[in-house]
């Protein structure tokens, strides 16, 4: 039995973890908005972790791109649940049209903000490297992110999420997924449950992973909607932005198990892997998921319809657009270093303490992209070629060549 709970017992904390959410959502008597708040976001945060274990667990029996990509679209998964919650409720009430780009905001800034320097930083203290490099390979992902930044100012500035804009999203994520590579990849380096998952029978694996898959997906959707009027009526009952709140509470409880996967990826010697996945996690919802909650609004209003923005919508589009711009700009030349790192930090740290200063945090973005594109700029015109190059490109990247000269 203590073999059983040794090798199993992520597994059952994790479902202990998420039952007080899934047992409150058929209560008969509804709970304080703060309590049914943390039930429901704990209920989102455990799915989120049996998601990203058996991605993690099922990429040996896929191409390193396919298992990039499929780890990148769960690890997501509750931001969608979330975000299309918001889009359905915005056509059903007025009142919820301020949020459904608030959740994305949100997620998307921490992924880069605090993502991707946490890899840097594991990188550092563990092996005591100054970057981390990626391979050629990734100089795709790093075009279409680029296109669907400069694609997200336009939607900024018309103060609206159309059907077209959808098309535009969804056929930039079709060319992403088309152009995945689809060699071998390097040996899984999965620890954990995802390796305890992972060194199961094929067949047992697979019929295993499903159902996890399976259970953790129908968790967040059953929760998906209370915790969102959750969320909202916690902000009302405290007096503080509902904005802020959903922009920042709904994302932390999603990426937090994401967040330890790239950990673990970094600290065992992939941190290349490990920027890889946050960097895909990043286009599919830069991409797929605002793509998508246009045509959930329409869905609920009943007819074919736009999405409008407010202000303050268009003002956090476009600064999570900046930001968006300048981490993809300092990526051309396929590594992330801890200069770049500290200022990804820096920025996003600050307009997350005081929000009066994100106009000015925007500007320093645009400014530092900028310099970011002079630097690199002979890397647009690369990351261009490569995303149209029938072949995955091999070898390593120029950048880690100069980590090997030093």
């Amino acid at each position: 039995m203590r073999a059983g709970w040794n090798r199993n017992g992520p597994l059952w904390i994790t479902a202990a973890c998420a039952a007080p959410g899934a047992l409150l959502r058929f209560a008969p008597h509804a709970w304080p908005a703060p309590g049914a708040a943390l039930a429901f976001g704990a209920t989102v945060a455990a799915a989120a972790f049996v998601l990203a274990w058996a991605a993690e667990a099922a990429e040996q029996d896929l191409s390193r791109g396919v298992a990039l990509a499929l780890l990148a679209l769960v690890a997501v998964l509750p931001e969608f649940a979330v975000d299309g919650t918001f889009a359905w409720l915005a056509g059903r009430h007025p009142g919820y049209l301020a949020f459904p780009l608030a959740n994305m905001t949100g997620a998307n800034r921490i992924l880069i903000g605090w993502g991707w320097p946490l890899v840097v930083a594991v990188v550092w203290k563990r092996h005591g490297a100054r970057r981390v490099s990626l391979d050629r390979a990734q100089l795709k992902k790093v075009a279409v992110l680029l296109a669907a930044t400069a694609f997200s100012f336009w939607i900024a500035a018309r103060r609206s999420l159309t059907l077209f804009d959808a098309i535009v999203l969804l056929g930039l994520f079709a060319l992403y997924v088309w152009r995945l590579p689809t060699a071998a990849g390097a040996p899984s380096h999965a620890v954990g449950m995802a390796r305890r998952l992972a060194e199961r029978p094929r067949r047992r694996r697979r019929w295993l992973l499903a159902a996890l898959v399976s259970a953790a997906a129908a968790a967040i959707l059953l929760v998906s909607e209370p915790f969102a009027r959750a969320l909202v009526a916690a902000g009302s009952l405290f007096g503080v932005s509902q904005f802020y709140l959903v922009q920042w509470l709904a994302p932390l409880a999603s990426e937090l198990p994401e967040f330890v996967v790239v950990s673990i990826f970094a600290w065992h010697a992939a941190g290349g892997r490990a920027l890889e996945a946050l960097i895909s996690s990043k286009v599919s919802q830069w991409t797929l998921l605002v793509s998508l909650l246009p045509v959930i609004y329409s869905l609920s209003r009943g007819h074919w319809t736009a999405l409008p923005l407010t202000q303050l919508e268009s003002r956090e589009l476009l600064l999570t657009g900046a930001q968006s711009l300048f981490a993809a700009l300092i990526l051309l030349d396929l590594a992330l270093d801890r200069r770049d790192a500290a200022a990804l930090w820096v920025l996003f740290t600050v307009q997350l303490a005081v929000p009066e200063w994100r106009l000015p945090v925007t500007a320093i973005y645009f400014a530092l992209a900028a310099l970011a594109l002079v630097r690199h700029r002979r890397g647009v015109a690369r990351a261009a070629r490569a995303l149209w190059r029938s072949e995955p490109a091999a070898g390593p990247p120029p950048a880690a060549a100069r980590d090997r000269r030093r």
